[in-house]
């Protein structure tokens, strides 16, 4: 389905994301790069949540700088909320959800969508552990046709990815990949080394770490064995705690007495 370029584009993408350091780098990241799979036009994204038993849109990114995204939020999407409740990710079309001739009648699309020259919509919802996270919406106008089944299939496999640079937004507060390489630097690691403790610190596991450096699995091995032995720890997870732990603050210089 995929041609071994676009895989390669896919991977790189990947660890793009990885490198993301909060959700307005993951989404600019995502909508600049994206386009060369699948085209469209007009991206955004919103953080998700439950409340009260409602689903409440948050955080509007927009791949159009400085658009307003009201209309999204002050709308009422009632089929998009039975997607965000589930308890796992999703993937879907708005053609899947209305037929064309019930969507082209709908207050909706007349009163928000049709304004906005949007037709063909295609969704990720992504969802960790029953917990909403975010929706990526990707639109196309009449004229562009349908999303298909090559287009969903790419955000299949962004799918996790994105799972896990959301959660980690949250878990760490934002954590950057670069704030980890200046932290790893700090124990006297080499460049290389320091890149690959900080994709270790974001959590990532050996597939995707070898496949975003390039290197093999026994070429990590080498790697994570230097730096265990630089920074005195005995595996990933305390490497991890060591780069992630909170900074304590500096000591103010002791002056010494006037004479």
């Amino acid at each position: 389905m995929l041609r071994e370029y676009e895989w390669k584009f896919l991977v790189q993408l990947v660890s793009r994301l990885y490198c993301c350091g909060d959700y307005g780098a993951l989404c600019a990241t995502l909508f600049q790069q994206l386009r060369t799979l699948v085209p469209f036009e007009l991206g955004v994204c919103f953080r998700t949540r439950r409340e009260g038993g409602r689903v409440l849109l948050s955080n509007p990114v927009s791949s159009r700088p400085g658009q307003d995204l009201s209309w999204f939020l002050e709308g009422d999407y009632p089929r998009w909320t039975e997607f965000i409740m589930a308890p796992n990710s999703s993937i879907f079309q708005q053609s899947d959800m209305v037929p064309p001739d019930l969507w082209e009648s709908s207050r909706v699309y007349q009163e928000i969508w049709a304004p906005q020259d949007i037709y063909w919509g295609l969704f990720l919802s992504a969802v960790r552990q029953d917990e909403p996270q975010a929706l990526l919406g990707l639109f196309r106008s009449r004229g562009q046709g349908d999303f298909g089944r090559r287009d969903a299939y790419v955000l299949e496999i962004l799918r996790e990815p994105l799972e896990n640079c959301l959660y980690q937004f949250e878990r760490e507060g934002g954590r950057s990949a670069q704030d980890l390489r200046l932290r790893a630097s700090g124990f006297g690691l080499t460049p290389r080394e320091a890149e690959v403790a900080a994709l270790v610190g974001l959590g990532m596991d050996t597939g995707p770490i070898c496949e975003a450096l390039h290197i093999a699995p026994s070429t990590l091995n080498k790697h994570l064995a230097n730096i265990f032995a630089k920074t005195q720890v005995n595996s990933r997870a305390q490497l991890r705690t060591i780069l992630t732990l909170p900074r304590a603050a500096p000591r103010p210089e002791r002056k010494p007495p006037p004479i």
